[in-house]
């Protein structure tokens, strides 16, 4: 064997048994071995989570400040990515929202948080990491994704419905600012089907597919059971905003106002709406406004047509 031994120590409990030190996410950069699991101590020296070591012999790089990880979350996930070390962990027993749950950006030689730090990431288990178009993919079952920075859908995304939240599976992120994207697919599956709410837990792509592997039976509505991609769109071929339905009202002097609630799409924030006065082809008005789930907004178009024109 070679001389690289790290000693990981520190049993990590939860309510129900107690794990050995375990570790559950690896990766090798040019300097450094990235190690992530279940332990507290690392080569003899508190430390929870997460251990940056040289790849000789595996003592740890001083250079490296490991961030605060609360002792009831660990690691799930890491993603090297040049400078840039994504980390992603869970935490099922404590309701604090410094846990770790989402996903941290750290710089890959200080430790230094980028984005993503205590009360700036989402609220949700994440188990998978990877870089895809331009941006860090996280597979989770986020439900509250609405802290500053990541400017995601709230815990109560539906305040209108029984079950009020939205577990978003498949997370799209800025790699510079941590902010998500506009990109909300619908995985679903049933209490009484073992493992068919798990959600995202791999990812794999060839660069121009992302493979997706977990736990549903049902993505957007349509049965497609723990397995799927999303490719690049070169066209519009995504499914169709919600309809709307438009209102009109007439005030004394004839004038139209038109108004609605905005509508909403899986992968596009700003929405176009084009509004006609029959039997024009072309629209007498045209808005471009951002729009998303859980935050729908009245629209609104004043006419001023022709005296019996409608």
């Amino acid at each position: 064997l070679l001389p690289w031994n790290v000693q990981l120590t520190g049993a990590y409990s939860d309510p129900n048994i107690t794990y050995s030190p375990m570790v559950t996410s690896l990766q090798v950069g040019s300097g450094d071995v990235y190690i992530g699991g279940m332990f507290n101590n690392v080569n003899g020296i508190a430390q929870h989570g997460l251990a940056v070591v040289d790849p000789v012999i595996g003592v740890s790089d001083p250079a490296f400040t490991v961030p605060s990880i609360l002792p009831t979350s660990y690691l799930t996930a890491m993603l090297l990515d040049g400078n840039n070390l994504y980390i992603a962990g869970r935490d099922s027993h404590t309701g604090d929202m410094r846990r770790l749950e989402g996903t941290m950006a750290l710089t890959a030689d200080t430790g230094s948080i980028r984005w993503g730090s205590d009360l700036h990431r989402c609220m949700g288990d994440t188990f998978a990491l990877t870089t895809f178009a331009g941006a860090i993919w996280a597979g989770t079952h986020a439900h509250d994704c609405s802290a500053p920075g990541v400017n995601g859908h709230p815990e109560n995304s539906f305040p209108d419905r029984a079950s009020h939240r939205f577990y978003a599976s498949t997370i799209g992120h800025n790699p510079a600012t941590g902010e998500m994207f506009h990109f909300f697919p619908d995985t679903a599956g049933s209490t009484s089907v073992p493992g068919s709410m798990d959600n995202v837990r791999a990812f794999a792509t060839d660069g121009t597919r992302l493979f997706v592997g977990g736990g549903w039976q049902t993505i957007n509505g349509i049965s497609q059971q723990n397995l799927n991609f999303y490719s690049l769109r070169t066209a519009v071929t995504s499914d169709p905003p919600v309809k709307v339905s438009p209102k009109a009202t007439t005030d004394s002097t004839g004038a139209v106002t038109v108004s609605w609630i905005s509508s909403t799409d899986r992968d596009d924030r700003n929405l176009t709406y084009r509004v006609f006065r029959r039997p024009a082809t072309t629209p007498f008005v045209t808005v471009t406004a951002p729009s998303a789930f859980w935050s729908r907004q009245t629209m609104t178009a004043l006419d001023n047509p022709a005296q019996g024109s409608t």
